[in-house]
Order: structure tokens, then C-alpha cells, then sequence
């Protein structure tokens, strides 16, 4: 169960949040997912190449790693949820 079951059983990166919601990577998009597992809302964050995964901080923020393409290297960008 929980919000990240579906998008888990798909595949995709999922980490749940404090609070009964989700993030969850969706091709190139960043997902927040509702306690029930839909989505609410999502974005793309940017970045050289898609995300591949996800963290969340003790101070609530969304951190996104995302790959590097043609050589380049990745990063990592952080995001208040609003």
C-alpha cells in the first residue's frame, strides 16, 4: 500500500513524505502524488538530463539528481514544495 505502490510497481523511483504524500519520477517529470497514490501536480526540474532520483530533507525541501548527458556531469537541485 501507501502512495508510492503504484508508481513503484511500475518501475519508477518513488519515496513517500511526511504528511502521506509522494514524489515520484515520471519520464522527465518530478510527481507529487497524492496519500492515494494520484497525481496531484508535477514539474520538470530542469538540468542537463532527466531525473534519476529523489530525496527528501528533514527541512521539508525536494532534492532531484539528475543524469548528466554528452559527457556532462549530472546535479543535484533542491526545490521547496509549495
Amino acid at each position: 500500500g501507501g502512495p508510492c505502490a503504484r508508481s513503484r510497481s511500475q518501475g519508477l523511483v518513488c519515496r513517500e513524505a511526511p504528511g502521506g504524500g509522494a514524489w515520484a519520477i515520471e519520464g522527465r517529470e518530478v510527481s507529487e502524488l497524492g496519500a492515494e497514490g494520484s497525481r496531484v501536480r508535477s514539474f520538470r526540474p530542469g538540468g542537463e538530463g532527466p531525473p534519476v532520483a529523489l530525496a527528501l530533507g528533514a527541512d521539508g525541501r525536494l532534492y532531484v539528481a539528475t543524469a548528466g548527458e554528452e559527457g556532462r556531469s549530472g546535479s543535484v537541485r533542491v526545490f521547496r514544495p509549495f
